[in-house]
């Protein structure tokens, strides 16, 4: 009964399957995807093949074929589980389907394993095909020793087991229950167990080149175990059936060992294959990431490390401490690199008890080593960049959560609040979060913001003429001694006297701009009004940012002492230079002198919209400095309507602000 309507089941799915593959061959000829056409014609094989085995006429070798045929099928079913589950597109509406598939496979399985009892029974089968019957591919011939050759119909008797356990195993000698849930499932279990253990106990977690090497024997060992494993269940299984057992479960075993295979084949060409290829170059001591570099400053106050933390960066890096006694400050610019290295580093500056300090970039593994200073500093400009844990070679999703989960406690134990962890963890690692300066501060990742720079004397130059050298590269500087022979003589001279008394780079940059700041009121009085007005749009957008830095950073802005090199974006420190070089080179402004009264008249205009103590703050220095806020916004307010303001009433209040 079983048989007859599995058979008859098979016949009408078997025309179900044929409508499909009609449909979707039309709908792969006007262009749709492949992936539906392919399983339709998985489908065909199986149910026809089962057909074919279910049948009056049905030989042993019908019934191993529509046996394989079903169980490839289950594995195309699997694969495309797991490809569902890989795009998130699994929900209630998968569960029905699969319950049916998976049980339209099971009931053919079981089906074809009585048609085997059915064959082995007949007293008309021919003692070969009795034998193939039993499924037995792969097994071992077992050897007579030249005794007389059994009877087909007589017991099977187990030959007699000798050897090691490992052996008996391989040789499928052991029972098919001992094989698969001893030997591959529970012994599996254990080891996937016992190696992160072995791990621990060695104590190698802080030399990643030892951790590369424990990885490649783990993965070593793990597909010798599989191998061993898989050959012994599969052999094992074979002979389930002569040994009094259902055959249904030897094909079942087999099954598994097939998919087995098809797993491991798959993860090692997508996961360990690759990881394994970076473990192994990692254990060599060739590590593809790009090379760390670690300088003491000139006067032994810093140590400045840039580039990729690699194998083997953080002993680079603290043998350079040791070798710097007087440091008290690291220097970071990294985009990351190795967690484990990383984390050795950071170590190392906690011990050490050193102060850090960014201009830069300090991301990913970076910020272990930020937030192991005790005071931790970096500059607006700075870029401080988060993300989940990643690996050169790839991850499976176990390992990725390993790595992932001790990324984010390490996080926690260093007091960072909780929100600002899961944003972390919601980070992928191909994308990086950088956390705004107020977020930065409020989680304490930093201590402060630097509005200048506190490089200690970094700038290498040997000599007044070698600072001079560097000058003439800027563009700027040789448009300024273009106008103002002498000036980059004269500009290195002031930078040189500061550095030679031990001055930090902020002050010598100070220094070197001074000379320039100090003509540029008479470039400023001779420009033509376009370039004023130009300058007039730089400034609001530089009193802007500074402003949105803080009320101290838009104080210093407007007091000409703060490092715009540092403090402002990059992009309108350029347009900084680039205004200033179109100042310099702007022809004497020829236009005739406003009227007076009429100059006043567009300056209040300018202050019309402007509180009275905005106003104020304005025109009385000494209630502008004690209300620096207030003085701020008044500040970005006017530069903002003389910007807006017509060419003919803008030239009116250039003239009072620059010529007057």
């Amino acid at each position: 009964m079983l048989v007859r309507g599995t058979r008859t089941l098979n016949v009408i799915l078997l025309v179900v399957a044929v409508i499909g593959l009609v449909a979707t061959l039309g709908e792969w000829r006007a262009g749709g995807g492949a992936f539906p056409l392919l399983a339709s014609l998985v489908w065909l094989a199986p149910l026809f093949q089962t057909w074919r085995a279910l049948g009056e006429s049905a030989t042993a070798r019908s019934v191993k074929a529509a046996t394989i045929a079903n169980f490839v099928l289950l594995a195309f079913f699997a694969v495309g589980v797991l490809r569902l589950l890989v795009r998130d597109e699994s929900g209630m509406s998968m569960v029905v389907p699969a319950v049916v598939v998976a049980a339209i496979i099971a009931l053919n399985l079981r089906a074809l394993s009585r048609r085997v009892e059915e064959l082995t029974a007949s007293p008309s089968i021919s003692p070969i095909a009795r034998r193939d019957a039993v499924f037995t591919i792969g097994e071992d011939v077992q050897e007579n020793d030249g005794a007389t050759p059994a009877s087909a119909d007589a017991p099977y008797v187990e030959p007699e087991v000798k050897g090691l356990y490992v052996m008996r195993h391989w040789r499928g000698q052991l029972s098919l229950p001992v094989s698969y849930w001893i030997n591959g499932t529970l012994l599996g279990m254990l080891l996937g167990a016992a190696l992160p253990a072995l791990k621990g106990l060695l104590g190698i977690s802080d030399s990643l080149r030892q951790v590369a090497l424990f990885f490649v024997a783990t993965i070593c060992i793990a597909y010798l175990s599989w191998l061993w494993s898989f050959v012994g269940i599969w052999r094992s299984a074979g002979r389930h059936a002569q040994r009094g057992g259902s055959a249904f479960w030897g094909y079942a075993a087999r099954g598994s060992v097939m998919l087995g295979v098809f797993g491991a084949v798959v993860q090692m060409v997508t996961i360990y294959g690759p990881q394994l290829r970076e473990f192994t170059m990692l254990a060599m001591g060739k590590d593809t990431f790009g090379e760390i570099q670690a300088t003491p400053s000139p006067n032994g106050d810093a140590v400045m490390v840039w580039g990729t933390l690699r194998e083997g960066s953080a002993k680079q890096v603290l043998r350079v401490l040791d070798n710097t006694p007087g440091a008290r400050t690291v220097i970071l610019n990294s985009n990351g690199g190795r967690l484990l290295e990383g984390r050795v580093l950071a170590d190392g500056v906690r011990q050490r008890k050193l102060n850090t300090y960014v201009e830069g970039e300090c991301s990913s593994a970076c910020t272990y080593v930020l937030m192991a200073g005790v005071d931790r500093v970096a500059t607006p400009n700075a870029k401080i960049g988060f993300h989940r844990a990643s690996f050169g070679g790839g991850m499976d999703s176990a390992v990725e959560s390993a790595a992932v989960t001790s990324m984010l406690n390490y996080y926690r134990k260093a007091g960072l609040p909780d929100n600002f962890v899961q944003r972390v963890g919601a980070t992928p690692a191909s994308a990086v979060w950088y956390p705004s300066r107020e977020e930065l501060l409020q989680a304490r990742v930093l201590t402060r913001i630097a509005l200048r720079s506190e490089s200690p004397g970094m700038l290498q130059v040997e000599s007044r003429d070698v600072l001079a050298e560097r000058l003439k590269e800027s563009a700027l500087y040789r448009t300024f001694d273009q106008r103002f022979p002498g000036a980059i003589s004269r500009a290195a001279e002031r930078g040189w006297a500061v550095k030679t008394r031990g001055g930090s780079d902020a002050e010598i940059f100070a220094a070197l701009r001074s000379e320039m700041k100090q003509a540029l009121s008479g470039v400023l009085k001779n420009a033509s009004d376009e370039a004023l007005a130009e300058f007039v749009k730089l400034l609001a957008a530089e009193t802007n940012a500074a402003r949105n830095i803080s009320v101290d950073a838009c104080s210093q802005f407007l007091d000409g002492t703060l490092d715009t090199s540092s403090a402002l974006p990059p992009v309108l420190v350029e347009e900084e230079r680039k205004t200033i070089v179109q100042l310099l080179k702007s022809p004497p402004h020829k236009g005739r002198q406003p009227d007076p009264y009429m100059a006043d008249a567009m300056m209040r205009v300018a202050f019309q919209n402007l509180s009275k103590d905005q106003a104020r703050a304005l025109t009385d220095k000494t209630f502008g400095t004690r209300q620096p806020a207030v003085r701020c916004d008044a500040t970005l307010k006017f530069y903002q309507n003389v910007a807006s303001m017509q060419q003919s009433a803008q030239s009116a209040v250039l003239w009072s602000m620059y010529r007057r």
